[in-house]
């Protein structure tokens, strides 16, 4: 569950709570979320979203304050900081259904910006604009795989990629490609597809 957060690493420890690790080897547990059972753990600046196993709901840590506050975010299964720290992806389990959620990182200003039964993979451009996911989405009654970005500007998603299953996706450091790699049942397939967009 490690994830880059910084200048560090923040992640699950296996016997329950946090960690927080810098590149030195240096590891301290983060002692308010020592009992805690956690399944996600995000380290944005001086808070840590987490879940639990017990509790999917997207709760936070102030570690300047040690107070928790639950974001009302329910069946939570992954979380995904923007670039530059104020907003949040949220993916949840709706019904049967999975939402790609945009948010503040307070948890409020909710957004859906995708649904389907199957959703994932979600990465933020460099410059914050765009979110790119893959997504198998009803259309017409025919199930439609594929990768999609979704333009915070326009507030439109276009499907780049068709007949793409569970994918992952990550963004070049300058944003102008976009790698995914997809897991066809057998092994894994990855592409890299140039992005062409302009600033207005």
């Amino acid at each position: 569950s490690a994830r880059w957060a910084g200048n560090g690493i923040v992640g699950a420890a296996y016997g329950g709570g946090a960690y927080l690790a810098d590149p030195d080897g240096k590891i301290a547990t983060v002692a308010e979320l020592q009992e805690e059972a956690l399944v996600i753990v995000r380290k944005v600046n001086d808070r840590i979203y987490y879940n639990t196993n017990a509790d999917e709901t997207l709760q936070v840590l102030d570690l300047a304050t040690g107070t928790k506050e639950s974001l009302n975010l329910t069946q939570v299964r992954n979380v995904i900081p923007s670039p530059n720290g104020d907003q949040l992806l949220v993916l949840q389990s709706v019904g049967d259904k999975l939402a790609l959620v945009l948010c503040d990182m307070n948890g409020r200003n909710r957004k859906t910006i995708a649904e389907g039964a199957e959703l994932g993979g979600a990465s933020w451009s460099p410059d914050q604009r765009m979110i790119a996911y893959s997504l198998q989405a009803d259309v017409n009654g025919t199930a439609a795989h594929g990768i999609y970005l979704y333009d915070l500007l326009s507030d439109e998603a276009t499907r780049i990629a068709v007949g793409i299953g569970t994918a992952d996706t990550r963004w070049s450091p300058s944003g102008e490609a976009l790698a995914y790699t997809e897991w066809n049942g057998t092994r894994f397939d990855s592409h890299v597809v140039h992005v062409a967009y302009t600033v207005e």
